[in-house]
């Protein structure tokens, strides 16, 4: 770690050093950039901060995106729908094509238990950004509260996908065993379990459903091997930790 990582002074030296040689370093930011940096600020303090701040800070005379996506935000967390809808609503009229705005109209309608829109505006988002992970987890979240084979089965494309992207997400394995669990598929869902343990660091369960998932799991099966690897590491790291 010492060798791969300098100490804090040698990275201010290297930083201002590149500062000064850099031809982007007196370049003006575009416009577009600040405008990108603008609005994940507000999307930040409308997550982060208590709604009354984030309204207080970001008045309704404010006609700025930042602050439509905080106002949005705010109004959501305090269960007003069809206020942040109102809000919201303008902005995906003016910019159809902006999967963002799709997606946190999905929050905003799912926070008000109304599944089936969420999961319309989840799949407009998805159709425009195929490769954004979270977007389809929160999807295949949509569709495993519907509960009925068909969009079960759906939920597990949307999620294969997703880890395809982000396989690190602990929590994507967690919805693909809900979704594989009420398929009865108890191997695949043994099987995604120990995935989500190992990304947690539950080695000791990792080890134990990955066990669960081989006893089920056709032998030499994709899923079943790499439950086979999942026991061994597991059982490999909890040993060295316990000494």
């Amino acid at each position: 770690y010492l060798m791969s990582h300098p100490l804090t002074g040698d990275r201010i030296r290297f930083m201002e050093n590149h500062v000064a040689h850099s031809r982007y370093s007196d370049a003006p930011t575009p416009p577009d950039q600040i405008a990108a940096h603008a609005r994940m600020q507000g999307k930040l303090n409308g997550f982060l901060n208590a709604p009354p701040e984030t309204l207080s800070r970001y008045p309704a005379t404010d006609p700025s995106m930042e602050a439509k996506y905080a106002r949005a935000i705010a109004y959501m967390k305090q269960n007003e729908t069809e206020n942040a809808l109102a809000v919201l609503d303008p902005q995906i009229q003016r910019s159809p094509k902006d999967p963002f705005l799709h997606e946190l109209r999905g929050d905003i309608l799912r926070d008000a238990g109304r599944t089936r829109e969420a999961m319309a505006s989840y799949k407009t988002a998805v159709e425009i950004l195929p490769w954004a992970a979270l977007i389809r987890i929160s999807l295949a979240q949509t569709q495993i509260e519907l509960n009925d084979k068909p969009h079960l089965m759906e939920a597990v494309v949307n999620l294969k996908e997703a880890i395809r992207f982000e396989s690190q997400v602990a929590h994507a394995w967690r919805q693909l065993a809900i979704a594989y669990g009420r398929m009865e598929k108890h191997g695949l869902a043994s099987h995604a379990l120990a995935e989500e343990a190992m990304l947690n660091g539950d080695y000791r369960n990792a080890a134990r459903l990955s066990l669960r998932a081989m006893k089920v799991l056709p032998e030499g099966s994709p899923e079943w091997l790499r439950s086979q690897d999942i026991e061994i590491e597991a059982k490999r790291i909890k040993k060295e930790r316990d000494g």
